[in-house]
């Protein structure tokens, strides 16, 4: 798989994953039903945003780092 094709399918993955992970955080907190457009902006889009960019940071380097490994050899 070339490097291109390989990122694409990393980014891809990782956004979905984070998108179901967080979907379930949020309706497990009661947050799913917050829009702040209606509400306003408050502390729980602060929330939510964090959760949302944390859990994209972990599944990225779990993907990266043990699923999509680069199988390179190191020249000594």
């Amino acid at each position: 798989m070339s490097i291109q094709k390989r990122n694409a399918v990393l980014i891809v993955l990782t956004y979905l994953f984070t998108t179901l992970i967080t979907k379930s955080i949020d309706s497990t907190f009661r947050m799913a039903s917050y829009n702040p457009l209606v509400e306003g902006f408050n502390i729980k889009l602060l929330i939510s945003f964090l959760i949302w960019i944390t859990i994209y940071l972990i599944i990225y380097f779990v993907l990266s780092r043990f699923v999509f490994k680069d199988k390179t050899k190191k020249e000594n």
